[in-house]
């Protein structure tokens, strides 16, 4: 049985950090902009310093540990 948990990523818009509300499942997090170039890989934590990528849309891709992906749309200021 799998638990179907929504991850919630706030701010959104963000400025600098983005806060993910639980990272325990979490083993990768993709940074992808709109054209679908990855732009970071991150460790999982549960506040990600995101201050060095230009205002856009981005799909913050949260691979978990069943081998299942959630795509959450930020944009950035």
């Amino acid at each position: 049985m799998t638990l179907d948990k929504k991850l919630t990523i706030a701010p959104n818009p963000f400025t600098d950090f983005i806060t993910i509300s639980d990272v325990k499942d979490v083993v990768s997090i993709a940074v992808i902009d709109l054209s679908g170039r990855l732009v970071k890989t991150i460790k999982p934590a549960s506040q990600i310093d995101l201050s060095d990528l230009r205002s856009a849309m981005y799909l913050i891709n949260l691979k978990m540990n069943d081998g299942s992906f959630q795509i959450i749309k930020s944009i950035k200021r």
